[in-house]
């Protein structure tokens, strides 16, 4: 389209925040609890978005799943 309209919004960040930036191809194939649980308790932050990229094509996400975990 020759318009396209964002969602923006104000966060205020500590250091050691995370944010996780995904495609609906993972959101779709993981509740928020699950997602959270990964990021928090996953002992290597390296490896996070493999992690999750794993459990959304192992249960059969359709299309693309693209992940970006950014820690403050």
């Amino acid at each position: 389209e020759s318009t396209v309209e964002c969602d923006i919004f104000h966060q205020d960040v500590s250091r050691g925040d995370y944010f996780l930036l995904c495609s609906d191809g993972l959101s779709n194939m993981m509740d928020d609890q699950e997602i959270l649980f990964e990021v928090v308790h996953g002992v290597n932050k390296q490896h996070c978005c493999k992690r999750l990229l794993d459990i959304a094509k192992n249960r059969g996400a359709p299309d693309n799943v693209t992940s970006i975990l950014i820690m403050v």
